[in-house]
């Protein structure tokens, strides 16, 4: 059986959302008047809190007195870092504070967009869960892993989600990733994911799946789409040292890639679309796809002198087809490789000595069409 230390522990004793911001829910209301006494309260100490809290929310927000332990009011709070704890008081940090302004406002859609940025700085080790041993970005991790797949089923949420602690424990393979335990791991899913589908930033199907709601895939996207499972996870320095090495034996130009975008006119090579949605330099969102895998740089180099790693091998792609490049079924994914195939000029195709034969044998596909 795998310790409670080994797992993504959730935080408090509930979901910190049960309904969208201004439904009135107990819950979402409830951690909305925690942060309200907060801002009013700033830099109490936990005895003030525990001691004034339940008073707070019964007078307004109608929130029945029980005898919950007082922490788990705010604890969820300190795990999203909209609390933070400082010799033993609580103060609201600057996201919380903004947080709390667009509720005031009831601009739904500004504090969900404060709320989807900022998860991308929650992760473990996590002050709310102190005892937990684990290295993960939490949220990071799973839009990486929805943004790929789509659909996480709710028995990966119960037993193999809760168990990613470190990047040894990571595949894009779904089916790779071992479970944990024998036993489902609730509160991550119920909790923490739950709460995700109550504000209506994921949607979740009638046998518990989930995928990112389409309200929120544009916001989503921008925050998460680019993330590497580097970005996924902490790192100590001897695995720093092993991908150090690894991103020397596999350089990527910038500049070249830049240039590739902008040439394909930020369009999909292979489906022809083009995003509306603009990353921080004001370009469609889009990624670049190296026709001829990086990975073969090594041996294209020292067999032919020629560096894969330039403008006449890479083409702009959306995220979904990137995806589709490197993880779809092999009937699906060939059809995308086949299409890259034909983007590849006849000069660097002579370059490298490439036909379609070869290129198959590369990618590990059947070259009969």
């Amino acid at each position: 059986m795998v310790h409670f230390r080994e797992r993504l522990q959730a935080p408090g004793n509930g979901q910190i959302f049960d309904g969208r911001l201004f439904s009135g829910s107990k819950m979402t209301s409830r951690t909305i008047g925690a942060l309200e006494y907060l801002s009013i309260n700033d830099g109490c100490s936990w005895e003030k809190f525990e001691k004034e809290i339940k008073n707070h929310l019964a007078s307004f927000f109608d929130h029945k007195i029980n005898d919950s332990n007082e922490k788990h009011f705010a604890r969820p709070l300190i795990y999203y870092n909209f609390v933070k704890v400082i010799k033993n008081k609580l103060y609201l940090t600057t996201v919380g504070t903004a947080f709390l302004k667009a509720c005031d406002e009831k601009d739904e859609t500004k504090a969900l967009n404060i709320f989807i940025e900022q998860l991308q700085c929650v992760e473990y080790p996590n002050s709310a869960t102190p005892r937990v041993i684990a290295r993960t970005r939490v949220f990071r991790l799973l839009f990486h892993l929805l943004l790929r797949h789509q659909v996480l089923t709710k028995e990966f949420c119960l037993r193999k989600l809760p168990y990613i602690t470190d990047f040894s424990k990571f595949s894009n393979n779904l089916d790779e990733i071992a479970s944990g335990s024998q036993q489902d791991y609730y509160q991550l899913y119920g909790w923490v994911i739950q709460s995700l589908c109550s504000l209506g930033i994921l949607a979740e199907g009638t046998q518990g799946e989930i995928k990112i709601h389409l309200d929120y895939m544009d916001v989503i996207e921008e925050f998460f789409t680019s993330d590497n499972v580097y970005k996924l996870f902490h790192f100590n320095n001897e695995e720093m040292e092993v991908m150090h090495s690894s991103n020397r034996q596999s350089p990527r130009n910038s500049e070249v890639k830049d240039a590739a975008l902008k040439r394909d006119n930020y369009t999909d090579r292979i489906t022809a679309q083009r995003r509306t949605r603009k990353n921080n330099k004001g370009n469609p969102l889009c990624e670049a796809h190296h026709i001829i895998a990086i990975e073969h740089h090594q041996y294209f180099s020292e067999n032919y002198g020629v560096d894969i790693d330039q403008l006449e091998n890479i083409i702009c792609v959306t995220a979904d087809t990137h995806d589709a490049l490197h993880h779809a079924c092999d009937i699906d994914r060939k059809d995308y490789l086949v299409k890259a195939y034909t983007c590849i000029s006849e000069k660097f195709k002579k370059s490298i000595e490439m036909d379609f034969i070869k290129y198959a044998k590369l990618y590990k596909f059947d070259a009969g069409i």
